[in-house]
């Protein structure tokens, strides 16, 4: 039998596979993140993350959801770990969409 082609995206995909995907994808970015903004942290010379935790001066060099944190009182209470999952979760499936955009895959009849 002849072989056929099939063009797929990344929500075509089973939800459990976009969860593992996602999963993976997630991981490596929360590691990569990390590694930034302890490099941040290591290169701040005026003192202004002296104190903060990587989450923290991570969402505050790329002002994720500022609009939460921008009042001294607001920072105080932000869930700063919650923010970086969010962002990375969004960033992941973006990504994958992205990387799976027309993928074309071969099946044997």
């Amino acid at each position: 039998m002849p072989n056929r082609y099939f063009a797929i995206e990344f929500y075509d995909l089973s939800f459990e596979k976009k969860e593992e995907l996602t999963a993976n994808v997630v991981e490596q970015l929360r590691e990569d993140y990390k590694e930034e903004a302890e490099e941040t942290i290591r290169k701040d010379k005026n003192g202004e993350y002296k104190g903060m935790a990587w989450q923290e001066v991570y969402c505050r060099a790329y002002a994720i959801d500022w609009q939460m944190w921008r009042e001294p009182e607001d920072a105080d209470t932000f869930d700063w770990d919650y923010a970086i999952t969010e962002e990375t979760e969004k960033r992941a499936e973006k990504g994958l969409d992205q990387a799976m955009h027309h993928l074309e895959i071969e099946v044997e009849l």
